[in-house]
């Protein structure tokens, strides 16, 4: 099964602990999983974290979807810009 298949199973309460596990286990390699919240994923509210992942892995047909969304906002804050920079500090 899919990432998102199982996801959607996890989601609507109809995953076996096999299905958990194997979700765990593809979550955990998924390049489209940002890295920031990989390890706090599927740990108690399994359902919340499975629609959560499903929010930002399956892409929306219009604009970036959240997957882009939340990518192009991590970028943003990483980003240095020299401009802010109070030179007269020090």
């Amino acid at each position: 099964m899919t990432l998102e298949i199982l996801l959607r199973r996890i989601r609507d309460g109809h995953a076996s602990e096999d299905e958990v596990a194997a979700c765990r286990a593809l979550v955990a390699t998924d390049p489209r999983v940002p890295d920031e919240i990989r390890d706090d994923l599927l740990g108690e509210d399994l359902a919340g974290d499975a629609a959560g992942l499903l929010a930002i892995l399956v892409d929306e047909p219009e604009g970036l979807g959240l997957a882009g969304a939340l990518r192009q906002e991590l970028a943003e804050e990483m980003a240095f810009d020299p401009a802010e920079l109070d030179l007269a500090w020090g």
